[in-house]
């Protein structure tokens, strides 16, 4: 039986409960026929050109479709005639595929979850909204750096402060939570307690006040830190939704260290 788009996204919504404002469709036409759903993390143009090849006209990304980062403006248009935008704009055009933006459901759902299960913690010992707080074995902020390159899979991670430091409480910043527009949670997590920062991506801003506070950092990129997450999330919803492919678009860090 076909199911359109908004069908298709009424499903998640029935598994996320309700979505926030930077959660909707940025692209494309939301009454087509799904022939397949593509989940990644980001809509870039290899996302695109995947769910071309995989026959997939729904994407449903991770973070934003556009740039700027600009959620509050009205007027987000005016930035369509950046390269960057223009490019994507083509792309999905000619495909035909329509974009769906699921952000902080997801997070709910499993992002952040998934993130904390995968350095070996579980139940928070202090919780403010997106700030929390893990009790660990203490260990050094060295073997915390290498237990994170094995478990992500990466060949490095940035570290700031001492690696030798004994730490017990972590606070995990995933995602984007340790950049600097979001620099009230890592101090609301040092407020809390923790005493070193498991974090997706973190700029160097917030490095600088880090150093300040004497607190560790480490940093294993907002790409890695969410993508665990969104498989766990692809096979959920592929059970949601029996009879519609869905498919798993793997993004790696688009950095190398030389």
């Amino acid at each position: 039986m076909p199911v359109k788009a908004t069908e298709v996204i009424d499903k998640l919504k029935e598994m996320v409960g309700s979505f926030n404002h930077e959660e909707y469709f940025c692209y494309g036409d939301l009454q087509m026929t799904v022939t397949g759903v593509l989940v990644c993390w980001k809509a870039r143009l290899d996302a695109i050109k995947a769910a071309q090849e995989k026959n997939c006209n729904l994407i449903i990304c991770h973070e934003d479709l556009f740039y700027p980062y600009v959620i509050s403006d009205p007027h987000r248009e005016r930035y369509l005639s950046w390269k960057v935008n223009r490019q994507r704009v083509d792309a999905l055009a000619k495909g035909e595929v329509t974009v769906f933006r699921a952000h902080a459901s997801l997070d709910r759902l499993c992002i952040y979850g998934t993130f904390a299960r995968l350095w070996g913690l579980d139940c928070p010992v202090k919780v403010e909204h997106f700030s929390h707080v893990f009790d660990m074995q203490p260990t050094t902020v060295e073997e915390l750096a290498e237990r994170g390159k094995a478990t992500f899979g990466v060949g490095e991670v940035r570290v700031c402060g001492d690696p030798k430091r004994v730490v017990s409480k972590a606070g995990l910043p995933w995602g984007g939570l340790g950049l600097a527009l979001n620099i009230k949670y890592v101090h609301q997590m040092v407020d809390m307690g923790a005493d070193v920062l498991l974090c997706g991506e973190c700029d160097e801003y917030v490095m600088h006040a880090a150093y300040d506070l004497d607190i560790p950092i480490i940093e294993t990129s907002h790409v890695v830190s969410e993508t665990p997450g969104l498989r766990v999330f692809t096979e959920m919803f592929a059970a949601a939704c029996p009879g519609i492919p869905v498919h798993f678009h793997e993004q790696l860090r688009p950095w190398q260290v030389r």
